[in-house]
């Protein structure tokens, strides 16, 4: 691993905000640090960059243990949310501060500004200052200037937080294929499960101060490894002890995750395969690519879509839904029983608790 922390822990005054904390980091790869307010992750990437020192435990960097080396000295480069761009001087000398204050030739710094401006889509933009650009502009620009003394390691906290929603997609795209493009490691702290899923290598989810689930936007999507996890990612419902027709609960304490597109969602002329039960519509939002649609099921509240080429629904409508998922986990084990498809309709995943 080319970033790795080992059993660090940390405490604001008598605030315990980490506890022994393991993780690897691979080189070359972009993290995401995904988590709520207050769970740690943007107390990691501070750590990684030597903002905070730790009460136990070690930091390593490509091998070297770095806990006693300054934040100058570590090769890191970090990217603030509201830019931090000097605003009485241009993009060019923007860029440039940092290889300035290594005492680096004039003729170098004009050569790697300007590769700089090429690779971030600022060509041009040079003599400009930041209050000439837009969002957008800006953070390429916070981009470049952390780039640009080549460090070894790039940290970004929460990086698309001061854009629009417009800009906040076309960055991250932008921002994947840069990162794969200079082949840095790199770290981005993020609250948003959309951001980290579309944008990371590695999602490394964060609670309490502990880390409780890392791997592949994929593996914690469709396989998370508590209910936290579960509930986090995703815009899922969760059934407490309530039975689920064509699913055997695993004990007598025990809840549901189900995900909104594994929920499917029929008018009384529709006739679906299999065992359907009843639900009551409660809420319809568009949102352009398909109707989010809120259902009471036994008295309790499931999130489920429909496609806008389907028949539309109105609130109050009894309808019938077929739960083809869901992720089950033993409230007493407090571990996941595994993602189990309805026997209905498919062959039943068997779980273990």
């Amino acid at each position: 691993m080319y970033i790795e922390l080992e059993k660090i822990s940390k405490k604001y005054q008598n605030n315990q905000i980490l506890t022994d904390v393991d993780l690897g980091i691979e080189e070359g790869s972009l993290t995401a640090l995904l988590g709520p307010s207050g769970s740690g992750k943007t107390t990691i990437l501070r750590i990684i960059a030597g903002l905070e020192a730790v009460e136990a435990g070690n930091i390593y960097i490509d091998g070297q243990r770095v806990n006693a080396v300054a934040p100058n000295k570590r090769g890191i480069g970090f990217v603030f949310q509201n830019y931090a761009l000097f605003k009485h001087v241009d993009i060019y000398d923007n860029i440039a501060f940092g290889l300035r204050t290594q005492k680096i030739d004039e003729e170098v710094i004009e050569a790697r500004v300007n590769e700089l401006l090429e690779l971030t889509g600022l060509a041009g933009l040079g003599d400009r200052f930041p209050d000439q650009l837009s969002g957008g502009q800006k953070q390429r620009v916070a981009f470049a200037r952390a780039l640009a003394p080549n460090p070894k390691v790039l940290l970004l906290d929460e990086p698309f937080a001061a854009v629009d929603s417009k800009i906040r997609k076309e960055l991250r795209t932008w921002l994947k294929n840069l990162i794969h493009q200079v082949a840095i490691t790199s770290v981005f702290v993020t609250h948003d499960h959309e951001e980290a899923i579309e944008v990371a290598d590695q999602i490394i989810v964060t609670n309490n101060g502990q880390i409780e689930q890392r791997g592949t936007p994929f593996e914690i999507y469709s396989s998370p490894q508590s209910l936290f996890v579960a509930q986090f990612i995703g815009n899922g419902s969760t059934l407490q002890n309530v039975p689920v027709n064509g699913f055997d609960a695993p004990d007598k304490k025990f809840a549901y995750t189900i995900r909104p597109e594994n929920i499917a969602i029929y008018k009384k002329e529709e006739k679906p395969l299999g065992i359907v039960e009843e639900a009551i519509v409660k809420e319809i939002t568009f949102s352009g690519a398909r109707i989010n649609v809120l259902l009471e099921y036994k008295g309790h509240l499931l999130r489920g879509e429909r496609s806008i080429q389907q028949s539309q629904l109105a609130v109050g409508e009894t309808v019938g839904i077929l739960i083809h998922q869901l992720n089950i986990f033993s409230e007493k084990a407090s571990q996941p029983c595994g993602a189990t498809k309805n026997k209905n309709i498919y062959t039943e995943i068997p779980y273990t608790i």
